[in-house]
């Protein structure tokens, strides 16, 4: 098999539904204007740091090359409240969109016995 057919092969069964991060077609939404403006205050308030593993901006730019995230525990783009906003590194936003069960009761924890 021909390097092209192995890549549509594999291209096709990671997109659309058969994509870890899919959610009926949510993934693809673009996120409300107000989360411009929310996510600065999320990053204060997280001191620019993964509130999981505690990696900074500074070692995530090194590492990644761009800004740390702001994650939504409940996974809704629409829903920019505070307590739903949360500051992870790259790695640590990857696995929570794995395994969202876990990581909603997870983070929620975290929000609701405060920022460290």
């Amino acid at each position: 098999m021909n390097r092209n057919k192995i890549k549509d092969k594999r291209s096709k069964s990671t997109k659309g539904k058969n994509n870890v991060h899919y959610i009926h077609g949510l993934s693809r939404l673009p996120y409300p204007l107000e989360f411009r403006f929310i996510r600065k205050l999320i990053l204060e308030r997280d001191n620019f740091k993964c509130q999981c593993c505690g990696l900074t901006q500074e070692e995530h730019i090194k590492k990644y090359g761009r800004d740390i995230e702001v994650h939504h525990i409940d996974y809704c783009y629409s829903n920019c409240e505070e307590s739903n906003l949360i500051t992870l590194c790259k790695k640590c936003n990857n696995q929570a969109n794995k395994d969202r069960d876990y990581h909603y009761a997870y983070y929620t924890y975290i929000m609701e016995n405060e920022i460290n």
